[in-house]
């Protein structure tokens, strides 16, 4: 299982080449991706937000590989994995407030972390303004939504 890693390794090729070499013949490939580019309502808002600040933003950790329909699938159709299966996975997640969002942001956690940390004082305080103001200013509990791809494949057996 390749969870949520597809669009952060080099060659995501050979990656899956090597999970159907070292998995049994017959058995389960299987990799999941966020849709950052359409249907990840945190991550949407959190670039949007970035876009106003930072015309320089950079623009493909907006619309990462793997997370649209289909994109895993050929990915292991192309090195023969079978009977290639796509599941979408909408979650819903609950949050006590928008600290509790920002905190992740905070943490340097993935590529709208890094380009978070990475940003000056006055910069980072924009953004977090400008995605608080985008979220619609909630001043308690809210719920964002997201959607993943997962797909498993057999190795021939």
């Amino acid at each position: 299982m390749a969870q949520l890693v597809l669009h952060f390794v080099t060659d995501p090729n050979q990656v899956a080449a090597e999970l159907r070499r070292v998995v049994r013949p017959g058995g389960i490939v299987a990799a999941n991706m966020w849709d950052s580019a359409n249907e990840m309502e945190m991550l949407h808002h959190f670039w949007d937000a970035a876009f106003v600040v930072d015309q320089f933003a950079p623009t493909d950790a907006r619309t990462l590989r793997f997370g649209g329909a289909g994109e895993i699938a050929e990915l292991f159709d192309s090195v023969g994995l079978e009977n290639i299966s796509e599941v979408t996975i909408t979650v819903s997640s609950s949050y006590q407030s928008f600290d509790e969002v920002w905190s992740g942001f905070l943490a340097g956690i993935g590529p709208a972390g890094m380009f978070c940390v990475g940003l000056a004082d006055a910069q980072q305080l924009l953004v977090r303004q400008e995605m608080f103001k985008r979220l619609g200013s909630p001043s308690g509990q809210f719920s964002l939504n997201a959607t993943a791809r997962s797909v498993s494949g057999r190795t021939p057996a």
